[in-house]
């Protein structure tokens, strides 16, 4: 994870920049920091366009991959609390 979640200072990059990153970083993030990711993305100053990078990309794939098998529900519990006040 590169990511620099200081609300000290913006992460590199502007916003266009860090949302291409964002995604990348999310789609290849594994299940073991996937958590990590997300949190510290949701952290960024720019909390829209950090919403729709973990929303609107990572969240709606992930859930698309998980949905049918056994590791949905436990995925979807994990999630819940990091976006919970976000909606």
């Amino acid at each position: 994870m590169t990511i620099r979640n200081n609300t000290a200072e913006q992460p590199d990059g502007d916003e266009y920049q860090r949302f291409a990153r964002y995604r990348q970083e999310l789609a290849q993030a594994g299940e073991a920091n996937e958590i990590a990711l997300v949190s510290a993305i949701l952290g960024d100053q720019d909390a829209t366009m950090a919403q729709s990078a973990v929303v609107v990309g990572h969240l709606d794939r992930r859930a698309n991959e998980l949905l049918t098998g056994p590791r949905f529900p436990g995925w979807a519990d994990s999630m819940a609390p990091l976006i919970a006040h976000h909606e």
